[in-house]
Order: structure tokens, then sequence, then C-alpha cells
């Protein structure tokens, strides 16, 4: 899929196929957006998480916010969970990837990790912001910390960011085949620790725009 150039980003932004607020427009890259922290970050307690069956009650006694106004350092070979200060909206007819930007990435910031926006997704995103490097990191609100490219689909996407586990949605596209049979005997339901990271992205957006 292309990649969309910095015509059209502004293109998308003014016909409402992606909103980011607030924008600052020289954030505009030739063919992506950079995105900046926002003021807090949460840290995980030591412990043990079973990926089978997680103790979601656990995990959220165990999650920790930290206030990074006043600076926070990050000690090599550890990870923290940011969130853009910019609020995102995107139509079901784009997604989008967060990459580490080049400079950070000579000083061992990596933000690759969970990088993929899905299509119809609203919210702070969640940045997974590790120290690969040597020496400690001070991150601080507003630093432009990761850059954004935006892709166009093929086509519009059957489900969004909220209802992409509905497969009654993708069953009623599709029918008398194995395929069909498939999607209508499939009862899986979302990972727990999926449905913590949408509580948080919920909850982080009440927080700052309410």
């Amino acid at each position: 899929m292309p990649v969309y150039s910095d015509k059209a980003i502004l293109e998308a932004l003014e016909n409402g196929i992606l909103s980011i607020e607030p924008l600052h427009l020289n954030n505009i890259q030739p063919a992506s957006i950079d995105l900046t922290l926002g003021d807090k970050v949460e840290t995980l307690l030591p412990g043990e998480i079973d990926l089978a069956s997680p103790d979601m009650e656990d995990i959220k006694q165990r999650t920790q916010t930290h206030d990074i106004r006043s600076g926070f350092r990050l000690e090599p070979n550890t990870y923290v969970v940011g969130y853009t200060a910019e609020y995102l909206k995107f139509s079901t007819f784009i997604n989008g990837r967060i990459d580490t930007r080049n400079s950070l990435a000579r000083c061992g910031l990596d933000i690759s990790a969970g990088s993929y926006i899905n299509p119809g997704f609203e919210g702070h995103m969640p940045l997974v912001i590790r120290n690969l490097g040597s020496s400690s990191l001070v991150l601080h609100p507003g630093i432009r910390i990761c850059q954004l490219e935006i892709f166009m689909l093929t086509g519009q996407s059957i489900r969004n960011y909220d209802n992409r586990h509905d497969l009654s949605k993708l069953a009623g596209q599709v029918s008398g085949n194995t395929f069909h049979d498939a999607l209508q005997s499939d009862v899986s339901g979302d990972n727990p620790l999926a449905k913590f990271l949408d509580e948080r992205i919920a909850a982080v957006a009440r927080e700052r725009w309410m």
C-alpha cells in the first residue's frame, strides 16, 4: 500500500479521513507526521503474567502511572508505556504505523513494538518506549517521540478498531463455503490483555478530553 505524502496528509486532514488534535503543521514531514509524548507514562512492577489466562486484577494493581512533567529517567534495558499527546482519529479507509525517529534511535530509543494502528482507531496512541542503548534517557512531555506513517487501504474495511473481533460482520460478506462455516464456528473472543489495553486507551481519552 502506498504511504501518504505530505500533500496527501493535508488532504486527508481537510476532508476528515484523518484527524490529529492538536496538530502542528511543522510536524508534517514529506511522508510522515511527527507525534509528541504526553505527560504520563506507565510502568509494570515485577511479577508473573500467564499469557494464556492473565490475572487482569493483578496487572492493574502492578501498573503504576508516572507524571513526567519534571522528566522521567528511562534506564538501559527497561521500557515504559506512554501515549501520544495528540488525539488521533482514523477513518476506515486508512491504517497507520508508528516508527522511531532516526535521531532518537541513535541514542538507543526504540518505539517499534506495538506500532500498528487499525482502521477506525480513535484515541491517544499507546507507545511502548524502550531504551536499547547504554545511556540513561530522560523523557519529557512534548518531545517529538515518533513518526506516524499513513497508508490507504485497497477498500474501506468492514470493521473498525472497536469491533475488530466481531466475526458476524465478516460472515455477512461470504456464504456457502468452508470459509463461511469456519467463521460461524469460531467463537474465540478477544484476549484479556487486549481488553485491558482498550480500557486504558479509553481512560486516557477521558482524562485528557473531558
